[in-house]
């Protein structure tokens, strides 16, 4: 094998000396000899490399690689090896090509990292060209996150004795929209009363279980609400408050009290515009409860949404409720007991109680000062000087307040209250079952003198 001549040798223009021993004195096959005289003569070259250039200016030999072999290109970034430090440097990468210009050196071990790609992940198809990034697309927004999944916890249904302690919506029940606000009434364990549009009176189960639309304010016309887990908000089961064996249900198109929390006994609470609502099977869709205007119950598949079939949801009071009520300047109704209509002031002044819930049967609570708490006065929604009086033991409505219009709030434990005079005590406001007033000196606290107090 040919080596190279010694330093002291002729050299080429343009060719550098190398640290082991200079270049050949002839250019490399192939390769002009930049400056080389015209005509030179020396010692054989080395058979060129194919493939590889000339080695530029300024780049070491790299140690352990032998003379005429050509090795890779340095990184300017690393110091070369000598004998001294062979540590220095970095040894031939076998089987490697040389570093590409622009990408760092090669890892022991690993090849040269491609900048700008990741590592493909098994199984991942490779990037999609075709398709821009999503700033690119003005007119498609950015995709919402992922929705998470809704877990419900059911629980075991509540006892009768815990059912007023729980709040709406119950565990597991999925939410439906309350445009009207109906169902926040409907919360499990609530104690209403369901007033039919057809009658004006409340719906009810009588003892023997037979149903009808003749209920008054009592305990037969009395409803807790159940909620069932599981099932939408608007869907329920009403038990009797007399006998909680009995539930409304419908079966082969009849309304009747079911023994028992049956399938028959759910119920859908459909909100009418207005305050009322339908209920509707949820065993036979399309059928609803319904009461005729003589009280007597309709059959299911022949109500609709209609009159026949709407019902007003009325909390059942009780005496805090009652109070409660109380405020200074308060709206609110007196359903009468014997009547179960309002307690009105007409335009001329005349008082009865046949009103619905209109002007006429609305009136503000008053709290005049320096008495006791449960003393008002009712002035009227319509006519702001007309208040409830008893005068000679008569119900009459006065021309401003007077000592005559001032009245004790009596509470029953059914929720309904008593007015009683002020100024004649034992006299109490009245309400005959024809809806004409009663003598005052003839009303106790018994079902002509009891209303209902509710919210208008």
């Amino acid at each position: 094998m040919a080596y190279y001549p010694p330093p002291e040798a002729p050299t080429v223009p343009g060719y550098p000396v190398s640290s082991t021993g200079g270049y050949a004195p002839a250019p490399q096959p192939g390769y002009p000899a930049p400056g080389a005289p015209a005509g030179y003569t020396g010692p054989p070259a080395h058979p060129a490399q194919p493939g590889y250039p000339p080695q530029a200016a300024g780049y070491p030999a790299q140690v352990g690689y032998p003379t005429g072999v050509a090795a890779p290109p340095v990184s300017t970034t690393y110091p070369a090896a000598t004998a001294a430090a062979p540590t220095l440097g970095y040894p031939a990468q076998p089987g490697y090509p040389p570093a590409q210009p622009g990408y760092p050196p090669a890892q022991p071990g690993y090849q040269a990292a491609q900048p700008g790609y990741q590592e493909a992940k098994p199984g991942y198809p490779p990037a999609q060209p075709a398709y821009p990034p999503a700033s690119a697309q003005p007119a498609y927004p950015a995709a919402a996150p992922a929705a998470q999944p809704v877990v419900h916890h059911d629980a075991p249904p509540p006892s009768y004795t815990d059912v007023l302690t729980q709040q709406f919506p119950s565990p597991g029940q999925p939410v439906v929209a309350d445009p009207t606000g109906v169902l926040a009434k409907l919360y499990h364990g609530a104690k209403i009363h369901l007033t039919s549009i057809a009658t004006r009176k409340n719906l009810r189960i009588l003892g023997d279980g037979t149903v009808n639309g003749l209920g008054g304010c009592g305990i037969f016309a009395t409803f807790f609400v159940e909620k069932v887990s599981g099932k939408p908000q608007d869907v329920i089961r009403l038990r009797n408050a007399n006998n909680p064996q009995y539930y409304l249900n419908i079966i082969q198109s009849q309304l009747v009290a079911s023994n028992g929390a049956t399938e028959t006994s759910l119920l859908r609470v459909k909100p009418n515009k207005g305050d009322s609502i339908c209920l509707e099977s949820c065993v036979c869709p399309g059928q609803h409860v319904g009461i005729l205007p003589s009280g007597s119950v309709k059959p299911a598949k022949a109500t609709g949404r209609g009159p026949h079939g709407q019902f007003t949801v009325v909390t059942a009071a009780d005496p805090s409720q009652a109070m409660a009520l109380l405020q200074p300047e308060s709206k609110i109704h007196l359903v009468s007991v014997a009547t179960n209509k309002s307690l009105r002031i007409l335009g001329n002044g005349t008082i009865n109680g046949q009103g619905g819930f209109g002007a006429f049967a609305t009136f503000f609570v008053e709290k005049p000062a320096g008495q006791t708490y449960d003393t008002i006065r009712l002035r009227s929604a319509n006519n702001p000087c007309f208040y409830i009086n008893i005068i000679n033991a008569q119900l009459v409505s006065s021309n401003g307040a007077t000592a005559t219009s001032l009245l004790r709030v009596k509470p029953h434990a059914d929720g309904n209250v008593s007015l009683e005079s002020v100024c004649a005590p034992g006299q109490h406001v009245g309400i005959l079952p024809t809806g004409q007033p009663k003598p005052a000196n003839n009303t106790g606290m018994g079902p002509h003198g009891q209303f209902s107090m509710r919210k208008a």
